[in-house]
């Protein structure tokens, strides 16, 4: 550049974009994500497991309720239908935000036997709350859960959104269509299950599998 010249401002959506390829869009690796559900509290751990296992946002997660589970059919599946965003039920962000999101098997047996023990047995029931059976805060626990446990694995530079670019991230990886994964109203073709995640899980590809048939 030549002395005295002044430079040309950055275009608003050059730095949008700079900005979303820093760490908002950063992915765990396989390694931090198996280690991520190998130290999460017991209290936690199936909320990040199904964060993971299916690409949902936190104020998706923290809104699913007893009759957004179809955990007996023959492909298990949970719907969304609603999201909480700063204490508020709110629909969801879009028309493709309505969607349902099918479960491997051996998730669907955890949600199962987590909502059995539920002590509010109406459709309503949160699926995961407080102790006293509250909705979640998603930014309290983001302070107070996530971050402390990303930092632990080595991303200190993530948050509940890194799990769903995680997501993303292995099903690409195995040819998932990304409009299909933006807009979710199609079940993707292989799904994340968390026993590839397990330290002891032997490793085949990136770690998805087909989803049950």
């Amino acid at each position: 550049m030549a002395p005295g010249a002044r430079r040309r401002p950055r275009s608003p959506s050059r730095q949008r974009i700079e900005e979303d390829d820093d760490n908002t869009t950063k992915a765990l690796s396989r390694a931090q994500l198996r280690e991520l559900l190998e130290i999460a509290p017991d209290d936690y751990k199936l909320l990040i497991e199904t964060m993971a296992s299916t690409g949902l946002r936190i104020s998706e997660a923290i809104a699913l309720q007893r009759r957004d589970l179809q955990l007996d059919e023959l492909r298990p599946y949970l719907r969304v239908r609603r999201a909480i965003v700063r204490g508020r039920v709110e629909p969801p962000k879009s028309k493709h935000g309505r969607r349902k999101i099918p479960l491997s098997r051996p998730l669907a047996a955890k949600l199962n036997a987590h909502m059995d023990q539920v002590l509010d047995r109406t459709d309503t029931a949160w699926v995961f709350a407080s102790q006293i059976g509250t909705q979640l805060d998603a930014d309290n626990l983001r302070s107070r859960l996530i971050k402390p446990l990303m930092r632990q694995v080595g991303a200190p530079w993530a948050a509940w959104h890194t799990l769903r670019h995680t997501y993303a991230s292995l099903q690409l990886a195995h040819g998932a269509n990304i409009v299909q994964l933006s807009r979710g109203p199609r079940p993707p073709r292989r799904q994340l299950h968390a026993r590839h995640l397990h330290p002891s899980a032997r490793w085949r590809g990136c770690g998805c599998a087909r989803s049950d048939r």
